[in-house]
């Protein structure tokens, strides 16, 4: 960020400043975002303007999933790989009863191997758009239920 004062007039009240702010890169540098994996940034100094590298093939955390290179799911989650659970897709169903004076949703899921959570679908009595929270708690949730201390934070959408 480059803050430049142009001129500045006390002579009225209130006084102000002229100034012209650059938030743009001065070097390659400025660009460098530390992941090795989608190339190396370059900063155009005319422009002010960060251009991204080439990504780097078969390199977990290029943003690309490459299953040509024996990226998956589970082995590369950050390059945005789809997980099709075929035929071991299984569904958790809750209770859309009324009146249970609840504002959500607690189950204990108790896994026996790894499980992927890839969607969630909500019934909600509102029409329109909000705000959807989901927390985790390690161990059982009885006892629990109203300690927000015990809980993380997982999704706030």
């Amino acid at each position: 960020l480059t803050v430049t004062v142009n001129s500045i007039d006390i002579s009225v009240s209130p006084g102000y400043a002229d100034i012209t702010i650059f938030a743009g890169c001065m070097v390659n540098s400025d660009c460098d975002d530390g992941n090795s994996c989608n190339g190396v940034e370059t900063c155009y100094v005319s422009t002010g303007q960060c251009t991204p590298g080439t990504p780097d093939v078969g390199c977990c955390g290029n943003g690309v999933c490459e299953s040509a290179v024996g990226e998956t799911f589970l082995t590369c989650p950050v390059d945005g790989c789809f997980y099709d659970c075929g035929a071991d897709c299984q569904e958790l169903q809750t209770t859309f009863a009324r009146g249970n004076g609840s504002n959500g949703n607690i189950f204990k899921v108790q896994a026996l191997q790894d499980v992927v959570v890839t969607s969630f679908t909500i019934h909600s009595t509102n029409a329109g758009s909000g705000t959807v929270k989901i927390w985790d708690k390690e161990g059982d949730y009885v006892g629990f239920e109203s300690n927000s201390g015990a809980w993380n934070e997982i999704m706030n959408e």
